[in-house]
C-alpha cells in the first residue's frame, strides 16, 4: 500500500494509531463470566504484538522509500493510563456497586 501511495499520488507522509489496549475494557471483561478483576491477557498479548509489529514493518517501507515521514499515535498507552488513572483525565465513577466493580472493573463516565 505505501509503495502505491508513494509512486501514483507522491504521498510521502502517513499517520497510524496503535490499537486499543482491548483486554482492559469492560465490556471485553464481561464476556468471560468466570473471570474476577483484572485484563484479560489472552486479548492484550495479541495487540501488544500487532503494535510491535506495524512499527518495525513501517520503519522497514520508511528506509526503502525516500522522503517517506510517518506519525504514530500510541492508543494504547493513552487509554491504558485513562482506564488506570480516571480522575486525572477528568472521568469519575458513577456510582459503582461491588457487582460492577467485581465481575467488570470500574464503568467510567466523563464529566462534561
Amino acid at each position: 500500500m505505501f509503495h502505491e501511495v508513494y509512486e501514483k499520488f507522491g504521498g510521502v507522509k502517513f499517520d497510524f494509531a496503535s490499537l486499543a489496549p482491548w483486554g482492559h475494557f469492560p465490556t471485553i471483561k464481561a464476556l468471560e463470566q468466570d473471570r474476577k478483576g483484572g485484563c484479560l491477557n489472552e486479548v492484550t498479548l495479541p495487540v501488544k504484538l500487532h503494535d510491535g509489529a506495524l512499527t518495525k514493518a513501517v520503519e522497514e517501507v520508511q528506509k526503502q522509500l525516500q522522503g517517506l515521514k510517518y506519525s504514530d499515535f500510541n492508543l494504547y498507552s493513552t487509554l491504558s493510563k485513562r482506564i488506570k488513572y480516571p480522575s486525572k483525565y477528568g472521568m469519575y465513577l458513577p456510582l459503582p456497586t461491588d457487582f460492577f466493580l467485581y465481575n467488570f472493573g470500574p464503568i467510567l463516565i466523563c464529566k462534561l
